[in-house]
């Protein structure tokens, strides 16, 4: 496989996993950073050897606004969301994307996140924060968040399996992953049974 075959077709994490297993490298991470290895693989025949954080976590660690990310061995687990839902006065938080980059920018440059900057995040609305690398891996949510908005879709019975068929046409195709409407028309005998207009 070259470089251009690979760039043109989406790809799932777990396909993305099997293939650093079968080219010896490490599988672990977004799907951003197995895409970053493979690429490097089959463009220079390179490995990475980056280590995994090991995280020597004390049971007995009162989690507080200045506890550390790393430096105390925590991870994204119902402690922390205690933690924070506690602090914020609410019944229960889901963490963000952005909290989770956050970390992974951390530990890349070595350095750390303290609990109050990961709440910080959490409040920050989404519209300011930059699109990430595994944002753009996202490319079946985004189908399917574009598919909704269309005006031309309102009239379909089952809208997520109408999307799921366009998508399979798009993915296994050298077309952009994207949707756009002219997709309704060229896969429209594809389509037409959950269209009730």
């Amino acid at each position: 496989m070259n470089e251009k075959e690979f760039l043109s077709k989406y790809w799932y994490k777990v396909e993305l996993t099997k293939l650093c297993k079968k080219f010896c490298l490490q599988a672990h991470g977004t799907k951003s950073d197995l895409e970053k290895r493979i690429l490097c693989f089959i463009k220079y025949g390179t490995r990475s050897h980056e280590k995994k954080v090991k995280r020597n976590f004390d049971k007995n660690h009162q989690i507080g606004l200045q506890s550390k990310f790393f430096t105390d061995g925590l991870s994204f687990n119902d402690s922390l969301r205690s933690f924070i839902s506690a602090h914020l006065g609410v019944k229960k938080i889901s963490f963000t994307k952005h909290m989770a980059h956050a970390v992974r920018i951390a530990k890349k440059e070595k350095m750390d996140i303290t609990v109050a900057e990961l709440i910080k995040i959490l409040k920050t609305p989404k519209h300011f924060f930059p699109e990430t690398d595994e944002d753009k891996t996202c490319q079946w949510n985004n189908f399917v968040r574009d598919f909704n908005r269309s005006k031309l879709t309102h009239n379909f019975e089952n809208k997520l399996k109408t999307a799921a068929l366009l998508w399979q046409q798009v993915r296994n195709s050298k077309e952009d992953k994207k949707y756009s409407d002219s997709l309704l028309k060229k896969h429209s005998q594809l389509i037409k049974k959950y269209n009730n207009t």
